[in-house]
């Protein structure tokens, strides 16, 4: 017995091996944005290098029409309020920014937030005729009013030029130019991805919260203590701010803003365009427009380009999908991806076991 006290000591006295490292787990988050920022720079590096001029005007077309869908989402999506005037808001800001460009010799960086502006107070007269109106009537003002705006604001010489077309060259920074397509696109993809990491920023705010409290149940809000009038007039104007800035940079993508004519530009074919795409991408989420306007561009603008009634052929496709979605899924495209999401997540999880 005494033999083996030293032998015990001894194991008693040894540290326990130490265990093999194991490998730190990222955490979701991190994963996520690193993601996000692969595929941020994707976006914006791959097109110019791997694509032709036409095909980076037409993506760029379409990052313009889906931050003219977010001008939907931020009415429609957070308060419920639904207008059929979204280009007569895009044709303001198109009209205001080539002017200030062109008569007033203002730069595009100054000229295109100015425009932007120039939508806000129209969009709040708006606001405010609409705050006792919903629904249906509400639509029906909206489009009364932007029928007036198209006959009697659009063709005025003061707004349009004696002309009735109204200059917008693409800008330039320092010793960098604008002017090709390639270099356009570069400019709308950062300025869209602004805009729409402000919007993502603004969905989750407490303003945000209480423009949803107002969008589903107007009555109960209003219990609650939640100024009503308030929040429709702050999404009318952020509304209008969007459109107006998505108008300066298509007429800066036109490079020529035409006014008046039969089929004027900025008419009900083009509200219902936008809202179109908006609804079957998403209207509650702020990549519904992106999904929905590089569905539209792209279908009118290259798989359709060749036929003589492109956009009437769209817009009738458009209205079927619409009416599906509005019947079988009403929160859109988007709402597809993120069940796809859900399904492969949950495989690969059963993968893993």
């Amino acid at each position: 017995m005494m033999a083996q006290a030293p032998a015990i000591e001894r194991l008693a006295g040894q540290q326990p091996p130490a265990e093999p490292p194991v490998a730190a787990k990222s955490s979701p988050a991190a994963a996520r944005a690193i993601a996000v920022a692969a595929l941020f720079a994707a976006g914006l590096a791959l097109p110019p290098l791997l694509l032709d001029s036409t095909w980076n005007a037409v993506l760029s077309l379409a990052l313009i029409y889906a931050l003219m869908g977010l001008s939907v989402v931020a009415l429609t999506g957070f308060v419920g309020q639904l207008s059929l005037m979204p280009a007569t808001f895009v044709g303001i800001g198109a009209y205001a920014s080539g002017r200030l460009v062109t008569s007033l010799a203002t730069p595009f960086w100054f000229a295109a937030p100015l425009a932007a502006t120039i939508a806000v107070p129209v969009a709040l007269v708006i606001g405010m005729i609409a705050l006792r109106l919903k629904g249906l009537y509400l639509a029906i003002m909206t489009l009364v009013f932007a029928n007036v705006v198209e006959e009697f604001i659009f063709t005025k010489p003061w707004l349009v030029g004696k002309g009735r077309v109204v200059d917008a060259p693409r800008p330039h920074l320092g010793g960098i130019s604008f002017a090709s397509d390639k270099n356009y696109y570069v400019l709308v993809y950062l300025i869209v991805a602004l805009f729409l990491l402000l919007a993502y920023n603004v969905s989750r705010s407490r303003t945000a919260r209480a423009c949803y409290a107002v969008r589903d149940n107007e009555d109960a809000a209003q219990a609650w203590g939640i100024n009503v009038a308030k929040y429709k007039l702050i999404a009318f104007a952020l509304s209008g701010f969007l459109a107006g800035f998505a108008g300066a940079l298509y007429a800066h993508w036109l490079e020529s803003v035409p006014s008046g004519g039969q089929r004027p530009l900025f008419g009900l074919e083009f509200s219902l365009t936008v809202v179109f795409f908006t609804i079957v991408g998403g209207v509650r989420s702020i990549w519904g427009p992106v999904i929905g306007g590089t569905i539209w561009v792209v279908l009118v603008r290259r798989l359709l380009a060749g036929s003589p009634n492109g956009v009437n052929i769209a817009i009738s496709i458009f209205g079927a999908v619409v009416l599906l979605t509005m019947l079988y899924r009403p929160a859109g495209l988007v709402a597809w991806i993120g069940d796809a999401r859900r399904k492969l997540g949950r495989r690969g999880r059963w993968a893993g076991v």
